[in-house]
């Protein structure tokens, strides 16, 4: 629920829900918002965190829900881009303990997890709809829409109920998930070599 604080605009304008501008409180969230020409901001937190989402993961994807809330869309594109890398490289280090980090694009992340089973098939339609929109917000000067910012944030979300929820409630062990799994933490960019390090 919540309570106008301050409003802005004519009795009239406010008659007809016409707003200008108003400050606003949320009795249960405890935050304020405000509107500015009837658009609320920041607006409703869409595509909660799934149960079992690893701290730095849902730390991560907290922030893309806040991104979201603003019209902050190419910031959305570009983090989903980033947690998709980081689950790329885990599945890479639960077969091989010292594969590398590897700069790859949106399109090529979203391949890597279809090709080894983490995306299925009933979302690969979906994958293949937003691969391209990933790659437009990391190699352009993008403009990223409402509509795109809200497929990678919605391919993603179901993404962590199948890698995360899924298995953590039925306490079946993947290599996201369980003693097995070793989320990667580090760098996510490739290793820079020893010869360019020392200026060679």
């Amino acid at each position: 629920m919540l309570f106008v604080i301050a409003r802005r605009g004519t009795v009239e304008d406010i008659a007809y829900g016409d707003i200008k501008n108003a400050w606003l409180y949320c009795v249960n969230c405890r935050n304020g918002c405000v509107v500015n020409e009837s658009k609320l901001v920041p607006g409703k937190m869409t595509f909660p965190t799934p149960e079992g989402t690893p701290q730095l993961e849902a730390q991560l994807w907290e922030e893309i829900r806040r991104c979201l809330s603003v019209s902050a869309f190419n910031a959305v594109a570009m983090l989903c881009r980033k947690l998709l890398l980081h689950m790329v490289l885990t599945h890479k280090r639960s077969i091989d303990p010292e594969a590398p980090p590897e700069d790859l694009n949106f399109a090529a992340a979203v391949r890597y997890l279809g090709e080894n089973g983490v995306i299925t098939a009933a979302m690969n339609n979906l994958a293949v709809n937003i691969k391209d929109v990933g790659n437009k917000a990391n190699h352009e000067l993008p403009h990223i829409t409402q509509t795109e910012a809200n497929d990678i944030a919605l391919f993603t979300h179901y993404l962590f109920i199948s890698v995360y929820e899924m298995p953590a409630r039925a306490r079946f062990p993947t290599p996201f998930v369980g003693d097995a799994a070793t989320p990667y933490d580090g760098n996510l960019g490739p290793d820079v070599d020893d010869d360019l390090k020392n200026g060679g």
